[in-house]
């Protein structure tokens, strides 16, 4: 957590190019865990999908950064969230419902 609007504008500065390149690489996670489910990308996406892309995005920085322990715990859970979009698929028998 980046306490004050300073430390904040320093952090993007340093990591801000990095950042966007995990936000890309967590958007690709998650369309290849919704392949069969939806159609991607979607327009407007759920809001338990951006947190689990926050999620995957977050843990790929921190795994880049030697604290693994976070970023498995932080995979872990987008993994939960990805997988709680997708049962909602399987409990009505919607799953490779996709053209």
């Amino acid at each position: 957590m980046v306490p004050n609007p300073s430390e904040r504008s320093e952090f993007e500065n340093v990591y801000g190019t990095d950042i966007d390149s995990k936000l890309q690489a967590a958007d690709a996670f998650l369309e290849a865990m919704l392949h069969g489910y939806v159609e991607m990308p979607l327009g407007d996406p759920p809001r338990i999908l951006m947190e689990a892309a926050a999620d995957c995005a977050a843990a790929l920085f921190l795994f880049d950064r030697k604290d693994t322990e976070r970023a498995r715990e932080l995979m872990a859970r987008c993994e939960k969230l990805v997988e709680i979009y997708r049962s909602r698929f399987r409990y009505f028998g919607l799953a490779g419902a996709t053209k």
